[in-house]
């Protein structure tokens, strides 16, 4: 994850293990590598189970911690929150958009996430459980990037393929560490 494009959250040295600092509202931060076209695919290992958004973003998104606007909370990103049993694209706190509502992410869990832009599908998985796409048919802008939010003390680790996965995806999907779009 790029410390630059990052609102209040503590990043490891290799960019993979973050933590939400704030102390109001969201904690938020995207990668500095983007994809524009194909079949990609990471993990999320889940260190603690609290509030989190965890999805992609568009490089128009912009957190605002303070104001409690993070990752699925605007046009330009998309996110899902298996704490809330939700899905968030723009501000649709009052819109009932249930998601994968008999999935609880727990402590050590893996989030499997599957990005086919042939097709413009966002799909999601559990510990190895499809939950099926969350979006479809959205507009990805110059690329989308890997993007999260969280509330204070809340952490995770990436997996973009550098170690192995714990749940291999189908061949058609490629670890996100083989994409080729850096942003500046």
């Amino acid at each position: 994850m790029d410390e630059s494009k990052s609102c209040v959250v503590d990043i490891s040295h290799d960019g993979l293990q973050c933590k939400g600092q704030a102390r109001r509202g969201f904690a938020s931060s995207i990668s500095n590598f983007c994809v524009t076209q194909g079949k990609w695919y990471y993990e999320v290992e889940m260190i603690t189970c609290g509030l989190f958004q965890i999805g992609w973003a568009t490089d128009q998104f912009k957190a605002d911690p303070e104001g409690g606007m993070g990752v699925g909370d605007d046009e330009y990103s998309w996110a899902i929150d298996l704490f809330r049993k939700k899905k968030w694209h723009k501000d649709n706190d009052n819109e009932n958009l249930s998601y994968a509502v008999d999935t609880t992410w727990q402590k050590g869990g893996i989030v499997q996430v599957f990005l086919d832009l042939d097709k413009r599908a966002m799909i999601f998985g559990y510990q190895g459980k499809d939950l099926g796409a969350a979006y479809t048919n959205f507009d990805i802008g110059n690329g989308l990037y890997v993007g999260f939010s969280c509330s204070s003390g809340e952490e995770l680790r990436f997996n973009f393929g550098d170690e192995p996965f714990k749940y291999l995806p189908p061949l058609s999907y490629l670890p996100l560490s083989q994409s080729v779009c850096v942003s500046s």
